[in-house]
């Protein structure tokens, strides 16, 4: 087995709102490992709130997760077997 198969939807870290959860579509979810600070624009004095970035962009940047999943935590007992299956 090899890292991709620890998806983001089965990580302890990750945060969805119920329809992404019921869906079970990846793309939705939120790492809550890589908060975004809020900002404002400078021209028009728009703040735009923090917010948790993208599970996607989470694992594409290695200084947190990566794509050999390194800050991936299992929510279950079941996805804990994964994980050591992977390690192996």
């Amino acid at each position: 087995m090899n890292p991709e198969q620890l998806k983001c939807h089965d990580c302890a870290h990750s945060r969805a709102n119920i329809l992404t959860r019921l869906t079970r579509s990846s793309f939705g979810y939120r790492c809550g490992l890589n908060w975004k600070e809020s900002t404002t624009d400078k021209v028009t004095g728009k703040v735009e709130p923090g917010h948790y970035a993208f599970c996607v962009s989470t694992r594409y940047n290695t200084e947190i997760c990566g794509t050999d999943a390194k800050a991936w935590t299992p929510r279950t007992k079941k996805d804990f077997f994964t994980l050591l299956k992977v390690q192996r």
